[in-house]
């Protein structure tokens, strides 16, 4: 049986070293979702995205759902997102550039949905990040429908690991949300983290950085 590699939930799209402070950058793109991504997923997405760059040179698009469901979280978990359910859609990603993980493990070029998920509470990941929010990579092709076909949390978590074909789920850092303008910015911890929203829900999800672990 697999061994389920410790998740560190922080997105590292590109080693920061590798950029200056103004590389990074988010424009709007007039575009829909592509055809890669399922029909009935694509019905859940706005008609258009949007487009991480470094400098002129594109990275990543990006589709969110034009609204996401909400619920109550389990209780005494500290999270930026209690009301977001877990394995939901929150949009779809086309890979353009070269990216990595958090763990500086290229990924795959390609289409992806992106799910968002918790860092598991099974005792492994103990102050292992000081995040509970992050969002899923996976690959497209395989993950069809709105809900997912997965028989718990963990299996998601499995499926983005072979996807990302590093031995580590592709994982993005979900940070406490602000305004949801559309934006990108440097934080504190030297890391860029890209504004925007999914409908009523603003979202802040973690695009450049690296996590110390």
């Amino acid at each position: 049986m697999r061994k389920l590699f410790r998740l560190v939930v922080v997105l590292s799209v590109l080693t920061p070293r590798a950029f200056g402070a103004d590389d990074i950058k988010v424009e709007p793109l007039n575009q829909p979702a592509p055809a890669d991504v399922a029909e009935v997923i694509r019905g859940e997405l706005q008609p258009t995205g949007i487009r991480v760059l470094s400098g002129t040179e594109p990275l990543v698009e990006l589709w969110f759902r034009k609204s996401i469901p909400v619920v109550d979280g389990p209780p005494g978990m500290a999270r930026s997102y209690p009301k977001l359910p877990d394995t939901a859609l929150l949009g779809a990603a086309r890979v353009v550039g070269n990216m990595k993980d958090n763990r500086d493990h290229a990924f795959p070029k390609g289409v992806y949905t992106i799910r968002h998920g918790l860092q598991p509470q099974d005792g492994n990941h103990v102050g292992s990040s000081e995040f509970s929010d992050f969002a899923l990579f996976l690959k497209a092709a395989a993950d069809t429908t709105v809900q997912g076909k997965f028989e718990n949390p963990r299996a998601m978590i499995m499926q983005s690991l072979d996807d990302g074909g590093a031995g580590h789920p592709i994982v993005f850092a979900m940070l406490e949300p602000s305004d949801g303008q559309l934006k990108v910015e440097r934080n504190s911890e030297n890391r860029w983290v890209l504004h925007t929203r999914a409908g009523d829900s603003a979202l802040a999800i973690v695009i450049v950085g690296v996590y110390e672990h």
